[in-house]
């Protein structure tokens, strides 16, 4: 697997598992907002490289 499919896979993961915790609330409400928009940060950052990146290359 390349850089960003790896890093889509980890904010995929991490954002799953937080608001996993979240609603089973083990961890505060803080903790679970912050590690969401992590996850989804690394999410975003990952499909822009891997969409259009790509784009520009053509």
């Amino acid at each position: 697997m390349d850089k960003n499919a790896k890093l889509l896979t980890f904010g995929l993961v991490l954002f799953a598992l937080s608001l996993i915790l979240k609603a089973v609330q083990i961890i505060t409400n803080t903790i679970s907002t912050i590690l969401i928009l992590l996850g989804f940060a690394f999410v975003v950052v990952a499909l822009y490289n891997l969409v259009f990146k790509r784009l520009r290359k053509k």
